[in-house]
């Protein structure tokens, strides 16, 4: 069974397996299917792709031209067909799947089960219901192991599989660039090609595969044509080929996306470890487990070696990796732990139907137990309303009511960038007040962000002053905060608010809408997400505090806030300009710039009297400057109020001489 078709001409039997499971699982994915836009980077892709925009880096052009297709079909909503994208990738990632197993040699009917039980792990699922990249790339991972597994198999002296390897992963890398944690499996797995073709020192093999790798990156000239013409969203603006480079590497994003201190690396196993044990099931994780000593048992050392070393390279990539959501890291983890699994389960079946092989009852009892392993999976997700659960209101709804309450021709700032890009989808594909504009607080310091802006909305005054505060502002950015935690952003957006809105207050009203404006409750797969809010009039010179370190100076409700909102927001406020002015007096400190550095540490205190990093610091800062007097009444005052211990008091008199 080698899944070709016969000479009588009917199918082989895998076949039939291949269309049930195609069906099933497809089906399944259009049921519950998000039916419109989603929360995170869905709502980028739901209306930029389709726009013929470039998405965020790596800028993902496989999938952006998947999309803007499929953005085509007289079907539904926009944002519908965009999800459907992550469907059909996801089926097809199963199927491929499903022949990895057969020419594997494991049961048809094992690999039908396993890869339907695949399919309804958490991430898998939830990424085949909405606009994702991670279906797609679920894909080329199987992919590049079928197309291996085939090259190990293939006879001495032909090579055609490693080349199609190589283009395998070119293409892979054109849609996500964490393909190379696939690298050190697969030099394990098809290490006797490599040696081959390294020992017999075939200069044309080694040149077509490196061919065959870099035609893959070709879809990224797709961003450079793409960035030469106009567009609705030209994120990092890769129009020459530079920045088509630093857009492909995500470059801007490195410094602010790994950390390797031990505390967060130790947080990030130990949270992998419980991610592990509930996205695929319990059963799943102790199958795959169990899996590959059968495997190593039954002489598939190498395919053992080389899951294991992919595992090993995922995990510790995600170990390092900051993020808020760290979930879809570990994709490639649960496809090796399946692959493994599939092995468990036909070595118990083989046991099992041996033993009682004089009986078709047991055959059949067995052959329940087996399928029992995708139920109880789809089981378990459903149990904890994984599955399709409608929420009440949808990031479309939210951003309509937005739009709606908004007054003619007014400026909306957005905080919350998927709350933009919602905005953004309601505004072209649903055709709901475009009189509105809606300015990205979070990318105003990017120059081809304020460039984009003077594209769309040249009627704004203002516009040349605000692209040059972007301009000087990123290139601080660049000195002093190289690795962006942020901390400058805030004084940074503020400037370039303030020129864009005392330029336009004349004829257009501006609102602000607050960041955490929404209730996100527990995910559920399909259509999750609880949305609450309003938006708030906001006057932009009653934002900040006045100098005195009382609450009662913060803007009142009539100014600002919702009256039940008044409280608790501004103590946020307060509290996130605390910190922000910390971190920066920390920074201008280390760049030598001392004066301002004191400004910010000693603004950070008329936020938050009772934060006591600011006092700290000071006291540094004042030692290290010569005013010892100094240092040692800001540490009296600190220990007056109880923003500090006496050790930590102490800790510093001792180190500074004081």
């Amino acid at each position: 069974m080698d899944g070709s078709t016969p000479a009588g001409g009917k199918w082989d039997k895998a076949w039939l397996y291949a269309l049930l499971l195609a069906g099933s699982s497809l089906a399944i994915y259009v049921y519950t299917l998000c039916p419109t836009v989603y929360w995170r980077d869905s709502a980028e892709y739901a209306w930029v792709g389709p726009s013929g925009g470039i998405l965020h880096s790596s800028g993902y052009p496989i999938y952006s031209i998947l999309i803007r297709l499929l953005a085509k079909l007289p079907l539904h909503e926009v944002a519908w067909r965009v999800n459907l994208a992550s469907s059909l990738s996801g089926t097809l990632a199963l199927l491929v799947f499903f022949f990895l197993l057969k020419k594997l040699k494991v049961n048809m009917f094992v690999a039908f089960a396993v890869a339907l039980h695949l399919g309804f792990t958490r991430e898998f699922w939830a990424y085949s219901t909405t606009a994702e990249v991670y279906s797609l790339h679920a894909l080329f991972t199987v992919s590049a192991l079928y197309v291996a597994i085939l090259a190990v198999q293939s006879p001495i002296g032909e090579n055609k599989y490693i080349w199609l390897l190589a283009l395998v992963c070119g293409l892979s890398f054109s849609n996500h660039l964490t393909t190379f944690l696939w690298a050190p499996g697969l030099a394990v797995l098809i290490w006797p090609k490599i040696k081959e073709l390294f020992l017999a020192r075939s200069i044309p093999g080694i040149g077509l595969a490196l061919l065959a790798f870099s035609a893959g990156f070709l879809p990224y000239a797709y961003l450079l044509i793409t960035a030469l013409g106009p567009n609705p969203f030209n994120q990092g603006d890769p129009s020459n080929l530079s920045r088509l480079v630093a857009h492909m590497l995500g470059t801007q994003a490195w410094g602010r996306s790994f950390l390797f201190d031990h505390a967060t690396i130790f947080r990030h196993i130990s949270t992998d470890a419980v991610d592990l044990w509930i996205r695929g099931t319990p059963l799943g994780l102790l199958a795959g487990i169990f899996g590959f000593i059968v495997m190593w048992k039954k002489g598939r050392k190498r395919l053992t070696l080389g899951l294991l070393v992919l595992i090993t390279s995922v995990l510790s990539f995600a170990s390092m990796y900051e993020t808020s959501d760290r979930a879809w890291c570990l994709i490639p983890v649960d496809i090796a732990l399946a692959l493994a699994a599939a092995f468990f389960l036909q070595e118990m079946v083989q046991k099992f139907s041996w033993k009682y092989s004089h009986s078709p009852v047991f055959s059949i009892v067995a052959m329940g137990l087996v399928f029992l392993f995708p139920l109880t999976t789809l089981g378990w997700r459903m149990a904890a309303g994984e599955a399709g659960t409608p929420g009440r209101c949808s990031l479309r709804d939210y951003t309509e009511a937005v739009l709606r309450e908004a007054p003619v021709n007014s400026m909306i700032m957005v905080r919350d960038l998927n709350v933009y890009h919602g905005i953004r989808y309601v505004q072209r594909f649903l055709d709901v007040r475009k009189d509105v504009i809606p300015i990205a607080e979070y990318l105003i310091p990017y120059p081809w962000y304020m460039r984009q802006i003077k594209q769309d909305h040249p009627e704004l005054a203002g516009l040349d002053d605000a692209l040059k505060t972007a301009l000087g502002g990123a290139r601080e950015l660049a000195r002093m905060d190289p690795l962006g935690r942020g901390g400058i952003y805030l004084d940074l957006i503020e400037g370039i608010e303030k020129v864009l809105i005392r330029d336009n207050l004349d004829d257009r009203a501006v609102l602000f809408l607050p960041y955490n404006d929404r209730e996100v409750p527990k995910e559920h797969y399909g259509f999750p997400l609880v949305w609450q809010g309003l938006t708030y009039r906001v006057n932009l010179s009653a934002r900040k505090p006045q100098a005195s370190t009382s609450l009662a100076q913060l803007p009142g409700p009539d100014k600002c806030f919702a009256p039940e909102l008044v409280d608790e927001h501004a103590r946020l406020v307060a509290r996130r300009f605390a910190a922000a002015f910390n971190f920066r007096g920390v920074l201008r400190a280390k760049a030598g710039d001392f004066a301002r550095a004191e400004e910010d540490l000693k603004e950070s205190l008329k936020y938050d009297p009772g934060f006591k990093n600011p006092y700290l610091n000071l006291a540094l800062l004042f030692s290290r400057t010569g005013r010892k007097n100094n240092a040692s009444n800001i540490l009296n005052l600190c220990m007056d109020i109880k923003a500090c211990t006496e050790e930590e008091i102490k800790k510093i008199i001792d180190e500074q001489g004081l």
